[in-house]
């Protein structure tokens, strides 16, 4: 796999360093490390460190230019690392698990991360209520027993795991893009996909019901979600929200919207909010732009939101602006 050639949370930088000791400093304090420490000598130090936090998730990045061993705290997460260049190296126990671009670590608290000099990676930290929440929202029912999660798994062992590690450098290029911009309730939004691109992506016990079969709901919930949606758009359009609008599980909605309407409940927002960037952009403010628009109506990738637009209305965005611009004049 090469390299995706892009900058990585420049603008959430937390350390950028030849100072060992401020690594450290960043590593406990930012990361939540017990332990950091250089291994063995000779090397010189410098290490990137960025970090971008969600409501109950983040997304870090660093580079390590000399050979740096890290633990963590016991804590509640789920640590998903995802390399980029270099080699890794995460100890559980007495087993040791080899990490590369290729692979995708889960690491339990009690991990030991080793990284070798030039090692670089995105590290995706997770709340595991979060995700116990996100199961209860999908299955109808809250599941006995917490979350055992495979802790080595190959990027190209199912299109769900190339899926979950396309989806965290998209997010980071979003954020990137966005430059402090992105607004709340699409926040909200972006931490769930995440979300459930791990459990969908990384084998765990609760795979087989996630993926199994599910009592369609009744068509009655279907428009009940159908017009909520309709009024509420400009909000964080969550799992949770689903089920409490429609009273059936999430699986169940979204089972049911397929067979019953041909596309899902997201598809469905996706094309509200698309009818209300077209209305922004007909009416321009002076200080409107197509990423202001696209943002503002819950969208997070240009190309994504280009693409759509035009399938929808048979122009670009930029388009639409551009003849509402000259209307106006």
């Amino acid at each position: 796999m090469q390299r995706e050639s892009i900058s990585y949370l420049d603008a959430y930088r937390a350390a950028d360093t030849h100072d060992f000791e401020r690594m450290q400093s960043v590593a406990v304090n930012v990361y939540d490390a017990r332990a950091c420490e250089l291994v063995g000598k000779g090397t010189p130090f410098s290490a990137r460190a960025s970090y971008f936090p969600f409501a109950t998730s983040s997304i870090s990045y660093c580079n390590y230019g000399a050979p740096t061993r890290i633990a963590f705290r016991d804590d509640d997460y789920l640590r998903v690392q995802f390399g980029i260049a270099g080699t890794a190296r995460t100890t559980i126990g007495r087993v040791a698990y080899d990490l590369d671009s290729e692979t995708l670590i889960t690491s339990p608290p009690d991990a030991a991360l080793e990284f070798s000099a030039g090692y670089e990676q995105l590290v995706l930290r997770v709340d595991r209520l979060a995700l116990e929440q996100d199961v209860t929202a999908l299955l109808g029912r809250r599941q006995k027993g917490g979350f055992e999660f495979e802790i080595s798994t190959a990027v190209n062992a199912s299109a769900h795991s190339r899926r979950l590690r396309e989806q965290v450098f998209h997010t980071v290029r979003m954020i990137d893009l966005a430059n402090d911009s992105i607004p709340r309730p699409l926040l909200v939004e972006m931490e769930q996909v995440l979300r459930l691109a791990v459990l969908f992506g990384i084998p765990n016990r609760l795979s087989v019901p996630l993926v199994g079969g599910e009592k369609a709901a009744a068509p009655w919930q279907v428009r009940a979600v159908e017009e909520w949606i309709d009024t509420h758009w400009r909000e964080s359009v969550t799992l949770e929200k689903l089920v409490e609008v429609s009273g059936a599980s999430a699986r169940s909605i979204f089972i049911t919207f397929r067979n019953a309407r041909g596309y899902t409940p997201m598809t469905y927002l996706k094309k509200v909010r698309l009818k209300a960037a077209r209305t922004q952009l007909l009416r321009p403010t002076p200080e409107a732009t197509v990423t202001g628009v696209m943002f503002a109506c819950g969208f997070t990738s240009q190309g994504h939101f280009a693409r759509d637009y035009r399938q929808e209305f048979g122009e670009l965005p930029s388009e639409t602006l551009r003849k509402a611009r000259g209307a106006q004049d």
